[in-house]
């Protein structure tokens, strides 16, 4: 075997000993970082190498970075960052299909840095502390369950100029990272003997973990009736859908109301002393000994000041 010169042998053993892994250098940059007082939320933890990352956040500076042990750190500042409402398109308008909200504009972001496992979310009124998992170099997921609702809000690293802001829907972490979003949104309809009544529809979307739709539903349920996706927009082709929702509504109403006189009429057969009262007094009397609510009728009499 042909023998390498003194001198080049002499340099590959220099570049050896003194070259260090890429986990030896995060783990350098993190404790640079701490000296710094920066946050860490996230390191890799790769011997292998193929991953090398360290996400932190600041929170005098009130930012948040990304370093992957290549060009300079991502820096952004939360100042800079506005929230965008996930949301479906109103049914009933004239937009296009979005699982991003058309009914409110973009705002400046409400959230700050506390720690690397919490970060406020300060309202004008109020404060809600929401927990904080940061997967991988690619994003943060914020969470908080304050009044049996759950808020979360996600920071994709790739799209680092906006925050989605989810409300009371379901979002589940899968093991690549994927996001896969149950969105419950409710569309309040007219109708003639209801008045209006909210609706809500339910829809399913899966993003990656840079934020962008992997895949998502044909077709948006709104209690039973499904309508295409394709199909927002277009005034003709969403008029037979509407109708439809329109007339389940409408035939549920009928079932109910038909139930609540049924039960009254029941209730009035072993109580016939109530007989000689008003139709809203005896539904007072009945809800009131049988808990039964009176939805329907109720209403009426509210409106009529009765009840």
């Amino acid at each position: 075997m042909r023998k390498l010169p003194i001198l080049l042998l002499a340099a590959l053993l220099t570049l050896c000993s003194c070259s260090k892994s890429y986990q030896e250098l995060v783990n350098e940059k993190v404790e640079q970082y701490k000296k710094e007082g920066k946050i860490i939320l996230n390191k890799s933890d790769d011997p292998t190498g193929k991953e090398h990352y360290i996400v932190f956040a600041d929170a005098k500076q009130q930012s948040i970075g990304v370093d992957t042990l290549g060009e300079e750190a991502l820096v952004i500042k939360l100042a800079d960052v506005k929230e965008q409402e996930i949301g479906l398109s109103d049914a009933q308008g004239s937009d296009t299909f979005s699982i991003y909200s058309t009914k409110s504009e973009p705002k400046a972001t409400s959230i700050h840095v506390v720690d690397s496992t919490t970060f406020k979310d300060i309202g004008y009124n109020n404060e809600e502390e929401m927990t904080v998992e940061c997967y991988k170099d690619k994003y943060i997921l914020m969470t908080s369950n304050k009044d049996d609702y759950v808020r979360n809000k996600i920071f994709f690293f790739k799209q680092p100029s906006v925050i989605f802001n989810s409300f009371d829907n379901k979002i589940e972490k899968a093991d690549n990272g994927d996001l896969n979003i149950t969105i419950k949104s409710s569309e309040m309809f007219g109708m003639t003997m209801l008045d209006q009544e909210y609706v809500q529809a339910i829809f399913h979307v899966t993003l990656n973990s840079d934020g962008f739709i992997k895949k998502q539903d044909d077709n948006v349920n709104f209690g039973g009736i499904m309508i295409p996706t394709s199909a927002y927009g277009n005034e003709e082709q969403m008029e037979p859908y509407l109708n439809r929702i329109e007339n389940d509504r409408e035939s549920n109403y009928d079932r109910a109301l038909e139930k609540e006189n049924e039960f009254l009429e029941e209730w009035l057969v072993s109580h016939p002393e109530y007989r000689n009262l008003t139709f809203c007094e005896q539904i007072t009397i009945c809800h009131q000994e049988t808990g039964f609510n009176f939805d329907i009728n109720g209403k009426a009499c509210r409106d009529a000041g009765q009840w």
